[in-house]
């Protein structure tokens, strides 16, 4: 008997495997037998996925004049161990049939799914004449991407970029502030390939200046997140990266007669990557994970007192004042990098419902 195999294609999120059909010939006083070394479980819409036994249901019977059965002998359902033994079925057959049909509800299904999100916000602020202004961007992109079956494969990849720039003229204050996030999980499970791939990118800009006869405030913000997470198991590779990037900006300029002026920044950039890699048989696989965090905080304050005029710049975590000035900036960047390895033993967990065709009959 042949090795059974499936395939299986992704139609909004659900895996439709096919079936294989084994024919046999039997006498009056034997029985079909099949063999097999796939796990497979049927499933309807609302089943649970098991990774430690499965349901094999084999249909016997003269494919002629097939009816449902409902009852052995011409309806076999068992539960096996998952495992790389073969397992045989055997048929019993009626005296009045000499051949007949051997359908098995099995898996070994290849899926791919792809997921991808992109997301752009972008907001501008300018007042002058005794004004204000501020100015506020939100980004987020998600992507999830997630592949079942003997070989799976899944990418996701989310960007996100969030601008914020804020302007006042006279006597004004500006603030900008700007946040994007950036998710991409993708997950694979195979029996016996599986691969995941998940990026994200996330910037986040944020400028504000002000300049005013008597008096000027400026402060930005900019907080960008990014998170990737790939999983693949099954003698399987996974990989995931993430790169996040904050900017922060803000300058503000006092008039004559003593005045003042302030400006702040602040940029938080955190990227976390996770990959993991779980592998079968022979405990084969690798996993990679990288993660990139970058963050600049910048302030100045420009003085004139009398027509003189002198500017100070600060940059990363310092602070500083001069004359009735001050000015601030920070700048914060974390990154978190795992990435891990493991057996899996040959058991196959299906996520998902799948609706299954045995032969040419509907269970």
């Amino acid at each position: 008997m042949s090795a059974l195999s499936s395939s299986a294609a992704v139609h909004n999120g659900t895996i439709y495997p096919s079936t294989t059909t084994t024919t046999t010939t039997a006498t009056t006083t034997e029985t079909f037998t099949t063999t097999y070394t796939h796990c497979a479980k049927a499933a309807d819409a609302t089943t649970t996925w098991d990774a430690t036994y499965t349901i094999i249901e084999v249909v016997c019977g003269d494919s002629g004049s097939w009816t449902k059965p409902t009852t052995p002998p011409n309806f076999v359902e068992t539960v096996v161990v998952c495992n790389e033994t073969p397992v045989t079925i055997t048929c019993p057959v009626e005296t009045s049939k000499q051949t007949g049909s051997v359908s098995i509800c099995g898996n070994g299904v290849t899926a791919t799914a792809a997921a991808e999100a992109h997301a752009t916000a972008n907001a501008n602020a300018g007042g002058n004449g005794g004004s204000s202004a501020s100015a506020n961007a939100n980004a987020n992109a998600n992507a999830n991407a997630g592949g079942s079956g003997g070989s799976a494969s899944a990418d996701a990849h989310a960007e996100a970029n969030a601008n914020a720039n804020a302007g006042g003229n006279g006597g004004s204050s500006a603030s900008a502030s700007a946040n994007a996030n950036a998710n991409a999980n993708a997950g694979g499970n195979g029996g016996s390939s599986s691969s995941a791939s998940a990026s994200a990118n996330a910037n986040a800009n944020a400028n504000a200046g002000g300049n005013g006869g008597s008096s000027s405030s400026a402060s930005a913000n900019a907080n960008a997140n990014a998170n990737a997470n790939a999983g693949g198991n099954g003698s399987s590779s996974s990989s995931a990266s993430a790169n996040a990037n904050a900017n922060a900006n803000a300058g503000g300029k006092g008039g004559h007669g003593g005045s003042s002026s302030s400006a702040s920044a602040n940029a938080n950039a955190n990227a976390n990557a996770n990959a993991g890699g779980k592998g079968g048989n022979g405990g084969s696989s690798s996993s990679s994970a990288n993660a990139n965090a970058n963050s600049n905080g910048n302030s100045g304050t420009t003085v004139c007192i009398n027509g003189k005029c002198s500017s100070t710049w600060h940059n990363g975590t310092n602070t500083g004042s001069g004359g009735r000035a001050s000015a601030s900036a920070s700048a914060h960047a974390t990154a978190v990098v795992t990435a891990g390895s493991a057996t899996l033993k040959n058991s196959l967990t299906l996520a998902g419902a799948a609706f299954l065709l045995v032969g040419p009959f509907l269970l």
